[in-house]
């Protein structure tokens, strides 16, 4: 759709996209009217109950990371193994697929996103600002402090070769055999609830 749109070809509307429906539809679980009976509370076709009209903004910066993925894709020496994976979550996009490793290097759909994510993270800097106790923003009071604001440096940690290696600034998604330095979804306490599997399939589903 992006592509599309970026070169001035006609993008059908989402209410009569029904392959995107369809697709959106297994990535939430949701009712479809192709779908048949469902027990989600989830109906796409319902503004209020699409959770894409409430995540539309953090949905939005995703589409760096799908423009910046196939291109990568398409110029890797293994294109072809690349290419035998995504569509098989394209065409069943459900959790199962997503993780669904090949035989050889162990490389699922997840991985390639992951690494994408990881190569080119929608939030590069991740701030917080902190305010100790006993301490007042109030400009009367007498025991004000300053606030201080803190910064992680998600891209700089996400292509450190002191952590990643020496290839870090390449593509290479058999790397996710480990995630322990995975930073695009910030940490916790303060996880993104999309990094449980959200965000990433809608990557894919795009």
């Amino acid at each position: 759709m992006g592509m599309k749109s970026g070169n001035g070809e006609d993008v059908l509307e989402f209410k009569e996209n029904h392959t995107l429906q369809g697709r959106l539809s297994a990535v939430f679980n949701a009712k479809h009217k192709n779908k048949g009976k469902s027990k989600s509370k989830i109906d796409i076709h319902d503004p209020h109950s699409n959770p894409l009209s409430w995540i539309l903004p953090g949905f939005e910066t995703l589409w760096r990371i799908v423009l910046r993925l196939f291109p990568v894709l398409d110029s890797s020496q293994r294109e072809e193994d690349y290419r035998q994976i995504l569509p098989g979550f394209v065409h069943s996009p459900t959790p199962t697929q997503f993780k669904l490793e090949s035989d050889d290097e162990r490389i699922s759909a997840e991985s390639l996103v992951k690494e994408a994510l990881r190569l080119y993270p929608p939030t590069r800097r991740i701030r917080r600002a902190f305010q100790f106790a006993g301490g007042s923003t109030d400009p009367n009071s007498n025991n004000r402090v300053e606030v201080v604001t803190a910064a992680a440096d998600v891209e700089a940690c996400q292509l450190d070769t002191d952590l990643w290696g020496a290839d870090a600034m390449q593509f290479n998604p058999a790397r996710w055999r480990k995630e322990e330095n995975f930073l695009a979804f910030g940490d916790r306490p303060f996880l993104c609830p999309a990094s449980r599997g959200f965000d990433p399939m809608v990557i894919c589903a795009c």
